[in-house]
């Protein structure tokens, strides 16, 4: 972990596991949807962007295998400030579904460059 930093694991579905595709490494977004008022209904926001992924898993569905042979995880962990942290905390007890995770495209990543292009 880099000085100053935390680990947290945040549970996220098997639509945001990207079909196993999130690694430790990556970088993500992450959104959450909440509800707004009765009049608007919910709303979706980001939480934090372009947050580190240090480990996935290793909660898997059923035996851990789905049909096709592929492996889901039901957890990331990510580096995150105590700020951050307590910020996902917060938004994890109002969400109403949880932690949306978006993969960034790597090339955009501190370390640009090593394989892009």
């Amino acid at each position: 972990l880099s000085p100053g930093h935390l680990a947290m694991t945040i549970s996220v579905g098997a639509a945001s596991s990207h079909e196993n595709n999130i690694l430790p490494g990556n970088r993500v977004n992450l959104s959450v949807t909440r509800s707004v008022s009765r009049d608007e209904g919910s709303q979706t926001f980001w939480v934090l962007e372009d947050v580190r992924v240090i480990g996935v898993g290793p909660v898997f569905i059923r035996d851990g295998v789905s049909e096709d042979g592929r492996l889901f995880y039901s957890t990331i962990t990510i580096e995150v400030t105590p700020e951050q942290g307590l910020k996902l905390a917060s938004e994890e007890a109002d969400s109403q579904a949880g932690f949306r995770v978006f993969l960034r495209p790597q090339c955009e990543a501190e370390t640009a460059g090593v394989g892009c292009g």
